[in-house]
């Protein structure tokens, strides 16, 4: 984020006139460079932990490589009176809430101020136009984010499997009622222009989003995108909003009004700014069924106080939900192993008839009243929900910099020690061996034993909150299936009665 709730702590090293704004929790720097904001080496942001430069490569600070942002700063520029973009702006008042600099021409005066809200990570910005001639000036204002670098530099070797858990930007925007992500570098190398209603457009990674917002909303607002290369040959992303022509009178002003969002993509904060900000956390395909889960995982979040366990709850609790749907897959799939020995026989006897082997195969199916799809339906009917909840944890800034328990002190970053990669491996692996087969052919046998070792490798760069997810998923899944083969039930349990619990585990011993 561009600013962040925070205390400041250490003082900024620039040669800047850098002021710092404390406003309650708030400590925000700015500089006199085009309002750039000055690196903050070292901050407490709200109930997050401490972040540090010089240790933490995913910081959400603004730095030089190794943080969120590289020096971002908003860039006011005005195409039709063809004015040098100022690169110092002079400082005329100061309060505890805001700033206002000003930038003076022969023809123009610039006053910008910068106003903070309290409570949240939104801030007004007026920027107002005072004509000094005596001949009416046609201006457009345009303001953009600029200065946010494309990704960090792949770490060593397994930096090319790694996908940039929390560094990856992209332009976006919000124009004629929908969100739109830039993600392919080749599409924005040179400039992009998008007329229409803006709501708001910016610039954001998976946890964070900075947004400029007009105030001006009309139908001849422009959105503006691009990508530049600075002289290191790093690519850096600029975000903006250009507003309609503005006709200045002689000694008249013409005052833009913006509010700027900078901060988490927490969906709480981004719907209390509203104009549908929220939309900005990418839920996929399944939205509707996502937004029910975060909620879902705040509940439990609110009653543990921990987001590790509040993942293993609601995992625990959809597949519960779930299980009358996987029990009908797994009484399917058990059938179809049955009749594997008569599928084989029909195959040998009509090998050479393609057209009486599916006849005969289908009157199988019928006369045991079995459903070849039966095993596979009602896990594709679970898919949405499981691809939702992925999406949630995947994007959730809950998980950012939360705490587990022993070493897992970030359930955003991989697992340092791949412990639970392996054990999901593991867990993986009984279950394909449990699981009744639907089909005989030994090679695609071996290719969903192998698919445990293909998806514990997959795993190793994972969020450890998305694979603790997993984890517990497939711990499920192997409980449910004994307790099926076991012919062992809920219900039974609730009551009190134990004896096919039991029955099962002498006989496994």
């Amino acid at each position: 984020a561009f600013w962040l709730r925070g205390k400041q702590l250490t003082k900024d090293k620039k040669q800047t006139s850098a002021v710092n704004l404390p406003s309650s929790d708030f400590r925000i720097p700015f500089s006199d460079l085009s309002d750039k904001f000055i690196q903050i080496n070292k901050a407490v942001i709200n109930d997050l932990t401490a972040l540090e430069i010089d240790k933490t490569r995913d910081n959400v600070m603004a730095s030089h490589h190794k943080i969120h942002l590289t020096n971002p700063y908003l860039e006011p520029t005005f195409v039709n009176l063809c004015l040098t973009i100022p690169t110092k702006y002079k400082l005329i008042e100061s309060t505890e809430r805001s700033l206002t600099y000003l930038w003076s021409s022969k023809e123009v005066d610039v006053k910008k101020t910068i106003l903070l809200d309290e409570n949240s990570y939104l801030a007004d910005v007026f920027i107002e136009v005072f004509n000094k001639t005596n001949k009416a000036l046609n201006e457009r204002l345009v303001l953009t984010w600029s200065g946010v670098s494309v990704q960090p530099k792949s770490r060593g070797f397994l930096g090319m499997f790694q996908q940039p858990v929390n560094n990856q930007r992209t332009p976006i925007y919000f124009i004629n009622g929908s969100v739109n992500r830039l993600t392919n570098l080749k599409k924005i190398s040179e400039q992009e222009d998008l007329t229409g209603s803006v709501y708001w457009c910016g610039l954001e990674s998976r946890y964070f989003l900075s947004a400029i917002i007009p105030r001006e909303q009309n139908s001849q607002l422009t959105a503006e995108f691009g990508a530049k290369q600075a002289e290191n040959k790093d690519t850096f992303l600029y975000s903006g909003v250009a507003l309609a022509n503005t006709i200045i009178s002689p000694k008249e002003k013409a005052v833009h009004k913006f509010a700027v969002y900078s901060g988490p993509k927490e969906i709480h904060q981004l719907k209390a700014v509203g104009i549908r900000l929220d939309e900005s956390i990418d839920y996929g395909w399944f939205t509707i069924i996502a937004k029910p889960m975060l909620y879902l995982l705040d509940f439990f979040h609110a009653i543990v106080r921990n987001y590790g366990v509040a993942i293993i709850l609601l995992t625990i609790f959809i597949k519960l939900l779930l299980h009358p749907i996987n029990k009908k897959s797994m009484k399917s799939m058990k059938q179809m192993q049955a009749l594997q020995p008569r599928l084989k026989e029909l195959q040998k006897k009509y090998a050479n008839d393609k057209t009486r082997l599916n006849t005969e195969t289908m009157q199988l199916f019928k006369a045991h009243k079995v459903n070849p799809m039966g095993g596979c339906l009602p896990m594709l009917l679970q898919f949405p929900i499981y691809i939702a909840l992925y999406k949630v944890l995947w994007n959730s800034i809950e998980l950012y910099r939360a705490p587990f328990f022993w070493f897992y002190k970030d359930l955003s970053a991989p697992d340092p020690y791949y412990i639970t990669p392996l054990l999901l491996g593991v867990g993986m692996f009984l279950q394909q061996k449990m699981m009744p087969s639907a089909t005989a052919d030994p090679m695609q046998q071996k290719m969903m034993m192998i698919m445990p070792v293909m998806f514990t490798v997959f795993m190793l760069f994972l969020p450890v909150g998305l694979v603790l997810y997993i984890l517990v998923n497939t711990a499920m899944s192997v409980t449910q299936q004994w307790m099926y083969n076991h012919n062992i039930r809920y219900r039974d349990l609730l009551k009190g009665d134990f004896r096919l619990l039991k029955a099962a585990f002498a006989k496994n011993n």
